[in-house]
């Protein structure tokens, strides 16, 4: 089985880290899915930067997607 590393680096407007999650996972597959809970922020605009690391080849990936949350109830 492959060996991978998954940290999540949440970030305000201002560029400060609000979350930060690490995570090694156990898999053969070549593609998999993390699901991740963001209900612990305020209504705003944030930067999720995702770094997964294989941990046997050292090779290494960044995805960066900016996130918006909205109060209930306020439309889309």
């Amino acid at each position: 089985p492959g060996s991978i590393r998954v940290r999540l680096q949440i970030l305000n407007q201002k560029s400060r880290v609000v979350s930060y999650k690490e995570k090694d996972i156990e898999t053969d597959e070549q593609q998999i899915f993390v699901g991740i809970k963001l209900n612990e922020l305020n209504a705003g605009n944030y930067d999720a930067i995702v770094m997964v690391e294989d941990v046997n080849t050292g090779e290494q990936d960044l995805a960066i997607q900016e996130v918006v949350i909205r109060k209930a109830g306020t439309p889309l």
